[in-house]
């Protein structure tokens, strides 16, 4: 063989090698491609997981929850039964005063509790067929109303050189 062909074999197989290289890197580049998936997958399998497990814990949470309900509205229900009878047997006077006392408690809380405490008064007259006068209706009809907010005034000083005492008197 002389010098050229040897040459042309060397670079025939250098060709050949590059492009074997190729395929091989070809297919590694796909096969990291598998693996990539299949660690997608399996990370996908562990958050289903932890998700199935948190869905549990929320069912449970859920019930308990409900049962909880389901008990205070029982508590509910029996305490307003014994408020119904407590106002049958009760003197019309005394409803009033109780109804007027808790009217005017009832209009310092916020809004939500208002429309919560006219909703159940309105229920406790009607399941105790009382007769309320016109004012206590009044009240209740707009005890839900939107209220202004309170004004806040702050004072600073001595109030003994304000008035001028030397003691506060009571």
């Amino acid at each position: 063989m002389n010098t050229e062909d040897l040459q042309e074999v060397s670079r025939d197989a250098q060709r050949a090698l590059e492009q074997e290289r190729d395929r091989c890197m070809d297919r590694i580049a796909e096969l990291d491609g598998y693996l990539k998936v299949i660690k997608s997958i399996d990370e996908l399998r562990l958050e289903n997981e932890r998700l199935k497990d948190e869905l549990e814990e929320q069912r449970v949470e859920n019930e308990e929850l409900h049962q909880q309900l389901e008990d205070k509205d029982m508590k509910l229900n029996e305490l307003g039964k014994f408020s119904v009878n407590m106002a049958k047997k009760s003197s019309q006077e005394v409803l009033e005063k109780a109804f007027r006392v808790y009217l005017n408690t009832s209009r310092r809380k916020t809004q939500a509790k208002r429309e919560v405490a006219r909703v159940q008064l309105l229920d406790f007259i009607t399941t105790a067929k009382l007769d309320m006068p016109d004012d206590i209706m009044e009240q209740l009809n707009h005890l839900d109303d939107e209220q202004p907010e309170a004004k806040v005034v702050n004072v600073s000083g001595n109030y003994n050189d304000i008035h001028d005492n030397k003691t506060v008197k009571g």
